[in-house]
């Protein structure tokens, strides 16, 4: 599912990162199905208002259990505030990007900043995909993310290498054993991402 997801960010057109949290006067944030039904509310409002656009939202369980939103979008274009210190009234920047705070959110409270790359942006967003959050019996059987309809796959290439250019490659994992008489590692099986 992390590839999957990761092709999606680099496969398209996502110009804002999203992060939506839940208040918990208005929503019960601890409720995946109803936290899930108030983001797709959201998602259709914004068809409406705007027009198609592309969206990948993916759940976040806090240790506490309640759940917020990661995002991208591509083609939407909401109104975008810059957000400022409430102590200093400077404008926030996170790894030099401006944060913006969106107005069409009204759940609670938002965070929005656009992608100046779409690899860290992926890298991002799938680090939540993680094998503890898949084994909340809660979100058993349900759909882990939010996708919308039509977004572009990556167009994969298969070649043959010959045995050189396989030698340039790096594995992301490697088994194997280290051998007892030259103390020297042995690969059985290299694995590739």
């Amino acid at each position: 599912m992390k590839r999957k997801i990761k092709n999606y960010i680099l496969a398209n057109d996502f110009d804002l990162f999203w992060m939506l949290t839940l208040d918990d006067t208005k929503v019960n944030a601890y409720d995946f199905q109803l936290a899930r039904k108030e983001l797709q509310k959201w998602l259709k409002y914004q068809r409406e208002k705007y027009g198609r656009f592309d969206y990948l939202f993916l759940p976040e369980a806090h240790k506490s259990g309640r759940f917020h939103f990661h995002g991208v979008t591509g083609q939407m274009f909401p109104i975008l505030t810059e957000e400022r210190s409430a102590k200093t009234g400077r404008l926030l920047k996170k790894k030099g990007l401006q944060i913006y705070n969106a107005e069409n959110w009204s759940n609670g409270f938002n965070t929005v900043s656009k992608i100046a790359s779409k690899d860290k942006a992926s890298n991002y967003i799938t680090k939540y995909i993680t094998k503890d959050f898949m084994q909340i019996p809660r979100l058993y059987k349900q759909p882990s993310y939010l996708v919308s309809r039509g977004l572009k796959s990556p167009n994969i290439l298969y070649e043959i290498l010959d045995e050189i250019k396989l030698d340039e490659f790096v594995p992301s994992f490697v088994v194997g054993q280290v051998d007892a008489d030259s103390n020297k590692f042995k690969a059985n099986i290299s694995i590739f991402i």
